[in-house]
């Protein structure tokens, strides 16, 4: 990374939401349609939109990962089609944003930004590739998923815990029942929510469904003997998603380790906190967004300062699926894909 490029990135930090302002104001202004469109509240909607488009561009060039952004965006393109909204509207925007950065943008902070943009647009000109739904309904535990996820929607948590349980007093592996029904369930729901097919009620439901079937299904598994070793678990600042982190901390917990969740959106310095008052051995972080990755390394930053501590750190979530090899530059010591790699890897990270 650039100098320009992490000066670039500051000024967009701090500076996002006048820059969305401006291109707000920009954009409505040569697209009286899309105004309309947007109405009632079409410049809180887009000054919204753009500002997270200017966290995204500061993201991505802080930590010289120019795919990151393009992977938001295709989120972004998305989410235009399911809602029904001409993707010429995102097109509009991005230009907005590209002329409001060039003029206001010093002189020497202009290059990564514009560049960036530049190939975001063309970007748009590709297809976008069909989104597939999380979960196989050719799959027992798939089949599974799809009957769960659809009872919660119909209003009936108490049954669809019924009928996950009645599986795992059948034989179905604790584990499994995690990683093959109640994930590909949750990635669903987040998928159907933003392609506008279900509302935040409904996210609301499904996750508190969860939540208190994981509980149960935490104490039906058969437990590993301890190893003597605490890993604390915890989704960085921002991150309102625990979903993934419990998962984690349950399935350190069942292979003999002591495990302290922390929670959602937990900050740096009370990660560091909590990792000296349990005395854990093992961290691992998770982020769900790529502008979450600075949280990220803020945290390793914190904890690599707590003097006399030797630990581990690991990193996961939705965040590294497009750059896994990122966790490099955050200072961790390893990244896992699922829970499954998680304690793998952990297992390796203290044999060697």
């Amino acid at each position: 990374m650039s100098q320009s490029d992490t000066f670039a990135a500051e000024l967009l930090e701090v500076s996002a939401t006048g820059y969305a302002a401006l291109a707000t104001e920009r954009l409505l202004a040569s697209q009286p349609d899309i105004a309309a469109r947007f109405s009632p509240d079409a410049v809180g909607a887009w000054k919204a939109a753009l500002g997270q488009r200017v966290v995204e561009l500061a993201t991505a060039l802080r930590l010289g990962e120019p795919t990151l952004f393009a992977a938001r965006l295709g989120w972004a393109r998305r989410a235009f089609e399911a809602r029904g909204v001409p993707e010429s509207d995102l097109r509009a925007s991005i230009e907005a944003l590209a002329a409001v950065l060039a003029e206001e943008l010093p002189e020497p902070a202009r290059g990564g930004p514009a560049a960036l943009l530049r190939s975001a647009l063309a970007e748009l000109e590709l297809p976008l590739g069909d989104s597939d739904s999380f979960i196989d309904p050719q799959t027992r535990t798939g089949r599974l998923s799809l009957a769960y996820l659809a009872t919660v929607l119909e209003g009936d948590s108490r049954r669809a815990t019924d009928q996950v349980l009645a599986e795992v007093d059948a034989g179905l592996a604790v584990e499994s029942a995690y990683l093959d029904v109640l994930v590909p369930a949750q990635r669903e729901v987040g998928r159907l929510w933003h392609a506008g097919e279900l509302g935040i009620v409904e996210e609301h439901i499904v996750t508190y469904t969860t939540e208190r079937l994981m509980a149960l299904l935490a104490h039906r598994a058969e437990r590993t003997p301890p190893n003597g070793r605490t890993v604390i678990c915890a989704a960085v600042a921002g991150n309102v998603h625990d979903i993934a982190v419990r998962v984690l901390a349950d399935f350190f917990d069942i292979s003999g380790w002591r495990a302290v969740h922390l929670g959602a959106s937990v900050p740096a310095a009370e990660i560091a906190s909590a990792v000296q008052y349990f005395d854990g051995d093992l961290l691992v972080l998770s982020a769900a967004l790529s502008v979450q990755l600075p949280k990220v390394a803020d945290a390793i930053s914190a904890v690599r300062r707590i003097e006399g501590r030797e630990l581990r750190i690991m990193v996961g979530g939705l965040a590294f699926s497009d750059t896994p090899e990122i966790w490099r530059k955050l200072g961790a010591d390893g990244y896992a894909a699922d829970a499954t790699a998680a304690v793998r890897l952990a297992a390796e990270l203290f044999t060697t």
